[in-house]
């Protein structure tokens, strides 16, 4: 992997102009970072599968098949790329749920009425667990499933203000008992400004069920959620990359699986200032589990003074192609500065998908200009779409073959 470098292409003679021009409206422009102009394709390759005007949070993609997607209140699936819907019907009382990698018929539900497992896509649930807590994360490990990872939110009590403890747990029995493995505290203290700790992305390793990668920290106070692995079930967290200070936070991760299962790529923010939109952003990369790493995209709207600054294309989001695993694809937001607030930080002024075959180091516009911002991308399983979680239900582009 490489920083990335423009290509440009030369006049071949004036006949080969309109020859040139639809080449480019039709593959895009290829760019790299930082990029201050895109030719963005107007979404026509984009196709809205629904359902129409429901928000998705997560699309899942399992190795065995089926296609499934979900918000705070639905869980539903496909078998035909997202042409047709079915809604899972999930326990009474659950909040989270969790698809496996690697079978899409195996389904956890987890809440206030405990743990719940289907073998059967969601047509029946077994009550495995009578720990009924307020779960946040659930996760089903691709190496072994048995093994699952999760979140709690817990408040024992205090004689002032409010606990709020993160308790991430482990089972090793698919559900039935759980080890809590490591506490976030937190106490609120009545006009105190909260952490507001939360955790984005918790992943569990496809080739080890001890190694887990997340992205968590304070969502309040103007600090940023920061990525890092677990080599011992979430006991202790080093970051993921390392930069040193100041850290970078992240908010996306993948990675870990496929054909090389030693390839990682992160993409990381830096506002530089508190509650702030970001100044600089970066794509990296590692093929050696994050023993060392290459940045592939990296962008700086300028210096700290006021003026001049500059607009910034900053990645949002991330998927790639297991088995493809140069494919990687992104969201990129676009940030300017409002020339009638030139002191004020830069504004979001839209955003684009892109796609990179050669890891990381050149990128192309897919278009989605016009889309709902998309807030996941997922590669189907057999690799021919392109899918995208909006608040306005799933949308898929057809990936050459």
């Amino acid at each position: 992997m490489r920083d990335g470098r423009r290509v440009i292409g030369r006049w071949l003679g004036a006949g080969l102009v309109l020859l040139v021009a639809c080449l480019v409206a039709s593959v895009g422009v290829l760019l790299t970072g930082p990029v201050e102009e895109t030719v963005a394709q107007q979404g026509a390759n984009w196709e809205a599968l629904g359902p129409e005007g429901k928000p998705i949070d997560r699309l899942y993609t399992p190795t065995s098949g089926a296609l499934l997607a979900s918000n705070p209140d639905e869980l539903i699936r496909s078998d035909d790329a997202g042409v047709t819907w079915r809604t899972i019907e999930r326990p009474a009382d659950t909040k989270v749920v969790a698809v496996s990698p690697t079978n899409h018929q195996l389904l956890y539900a987890a809440g206030p009425g405990g743990i719940f497992r289907s073998d059967d896509g969601g047509d029946g649930w077994q009550h495995v667990s009578a720990q009924g807590d307020n779960w946040i994360v659930l996760e089903i490990s691709p190496a072994d499933p048995t093994v699952l990872y999760g979140v709690a939110i817990t408040s024992p009590p205090t004689e002032y203000g409010t606990n709020r403890f993160l308790e991430f747990r482990v089972s090793r029995d698919a559900g039935a008992t759980w080890e809590t493995v490591r506490i976030q505290h937190e106490r609120i203290l009545p006009g105190s400004q909260p952490c507001s700790y939360a955790v984005p992305l918790l992943q569990p390793s496809s080739v080890s069920t001890q190694r887990v990668l997340t992205i968590e920290g304070c969502t309040g106070r103007g600090e940023d959620p920061i990525a890092g692995v677990s080599p011992d079930e979430g006991r202790t967290v080093a970051l993921f990359p390392d930069l040193g200070s100041p850290t970078w936070g992240a908010n996306a991760a993948v990675g870990g699986k496929g054909v090389k299962p030693q390839r990682w790529y992160v993409s990381l923010y830096s506002s530089g200032i508190a509650y702030a939109n970001p100044r600089r952003a970066r794509i990296m990369g590692t093929d050696d589990d994050g023993a060392s790493w290459a940045t592939l995209f990296d962008t700086d709207e300028g210096s700290n003074s006021n003026v001049p600054k500059k607009p910034i294309d900053a990645s949002w989001t991330l998927t790639y192609d297991p088995q493809r695993p140069d494919d990687v694809y992104a969201v990129f937001r676009h940030y300017a500065r409002n020339p009638e607030k030139p002191t004020y930080p830069a504004e979001a002024t839209g955003a684009v998908v892109r796609v990179s075959h050669d890891a990381g180091e050149t990128w192309t516009d897919l278009g989605g200009a016009d889309l709902p911002t998309p807030n996941r991308l997922a590669v189907g399983v057999d690799g021919r779409y392109l899918f995208a979680a909006t608040r306005s239900g799933v949308f898929r582009q057809a990936l050459a073959q």
